[in-house]
């Protein structure tokens, strides 16, 4: 039996589809070892990855050698058009999860945002991928205020047990909280109103965080939306 094999190689995580089937692994010092087992263990036909990680030579051969292909193979067939000054340096990831936000609904203007280590915003006008934003994710936030203070403790969003995140912390670790949380909902939702103000069009969102995140006027796309594009790509 052959294999499509789609592969989302982020930051924290790499997400890998294998036809129907998605699992997802760990991106550390064994990620490639990983990823060429099972390169190595299944009958790959073909395949699509993005990357916001360097990959070493060798394993881009191997994915090469097993006819699974960078998404930048496919730029010339995306369902929109580019306009980016420095297209070099644009994450494929982005463009990933523009397609699969695209693909869900096929609509001409949208804006796709990742809520991840970063949060990105992208924003497709009239069939054209015009640029975005990038900012910092929950746990960027939360090391930052650790790092660059002499006594606030290092949280992460898993530290945070309470239903709701209270908007006045009544103590430390909760004004933390309280600030990181709702300084991400206040900026996510700024940026949804003044698009849908502006443009008048959908907004898809996904994560792969447990936060609670309510948002007005928010489409919450599948956690899978980078392997949504790739297959979609690969059509």
């Amino acid at each position: 039996m052959g294999y499509t094999i789609c592969i989302d190689f982020g930051n924290t995580s790499t997400k890998v589809s294998l036809n129907d089937a998605i699992f997802s692994l760990s991106t550390d010092e064994y990620i490639e070892i990983n990823i060429k087992n099972i390169l190595k263990k299944f009958d790959i036909t073909h395949g699509l990855y993005s990357s916001v990680i360097t990959l070493s030579d060798g394993l881009q051969d191997l994915l090469e050698k097993n006819n699974v292909l960078s998404i930048k193979s496919k730029y010339s067939n995306l369902p929109f058009s580019i306009d980016y000054q420095t297209i070099d340096t644009l994450g494929e990831d982005r463009i990933a999860a523009s397609v699969g936000a695209y693909s869900l609904k096929k609509n001409k203007t949208f804006l796709t945002i990742q809520v991840g280590t970063a949060i990105t915003y992208d924003y497709i006008i009239k069939k054209t991928y015009v640029g975005g934003a990038i900012s910092l994710g929950f746990d960027i936030r939360y090391k930052a205020l650790h790092n660059f203070t002499k006594k606030l403790p290092l949280l992460t969003s898993e530290d945070n047990k309470n239903i709701k995140t209270p908007m006045i912390g009544n103590n430390t670790n909760d004004s933390i909280h309280s600030g990181v949380y709702w300084g991400v909902i206040y900026e996510l939702q700024a940026r949804i109103d003044e698009f849908i103000k502006k443009y008048k069009g959908p907004v898809y969102l996904t994560t792969s965080h447990k936060e609670n995140i309510y948002l007005k006027n928010c489409n919450f796309a599948e956690q899978n939306l980078v392997l949504l594009g790739l297959k979609y790509l690969l059509k």
